[in-house]
């Protein structure tokens, strides 16, 4: 699957072929509560919250 942009561009969610989720956060970012918490967001639905 394509990459899924995370809380406004700050990083990126995907999961590969490889059944690995892969998350990426841009160079500098400092995460915040609410950073994380878009990613698991993110990370439920393309998992269909298994």
């Amino acid at each position: 699957m394509e990459p899924i942009t995370v809380n406004g561009g700050k990083g990126a969610i995907q999961l590969g072929a490889d059944g690995v989720v892969y998350l990426a956060w841009k160079s500098g970012i400092v995460l915040q509560g609410d950073d994380v918490h878009a990613a698991m967001a993110t990370l439920r639905e393309i998992t269909d919250g298994s």
